[in-house]
């Protein structure tokens, strides 16, 4: 899967590894000739997109742009807040690393149409996220 990375921050931003994920996602969900953007931003243009897009006058850690199925080969652009990442991976008592992976690839599931908006589509979108994440490693 071919990925572009933004970076708004001044946090590091691990590109290897991230191209990884997306490498593993594209095979395992067939969409490996797929593109996708990922952004880092702070929290200011985070909160203002999310409140943009979402109604929601609040930080989150990752929103999806999606554009459609896959016009184009382009997947759509994932955006993600890096100070998010830190603190939730503090609050759960994971690796930076590994909260990471996971918000991207749930990034990446919303782009492939999951929603998780009801509990069980919560659910199902947890369980493809874990077993995706579990991949990156092997």
């Amino acid at each position: 899967m071919r990925l572009d990375i933004y970076n708004g921050t001044r946090q590091e931003i691990p590109k290897a590894l991230l191209q990884r994920a997306a490498d593993v996602f594209g095979k395992k969900m067939r969409v490996a000739k797929a593109s996708v953007s990922v952004a880092f931003v702070g929290e200011r243009r985070m909160r203002a997109l999310n409140r943009q897009y979402r109604s929601r006058d609040c930080v989150t850690d990752v929103l999806s742009f999606g554009e459609g199925r896959h016009s184009r080969g382009y997947a759509g652009e994932v955006v993600i807040c890096y100070q998010q990442i830190r603190r939730q991976a503090k609050r759960q008592k994971t690796s930076v690393r590994a909260e990471l992976l996971f918000i991207f690839m749930h990034g990446l599931l919303h782009l492939s149409g999951y929603d998780d908006t009801t509990e069980r589509g919560w659910r199902e979108m947890e369980r493809a996220g874990t077993r995706l994440c579990t991949s990156i490693d092997r």
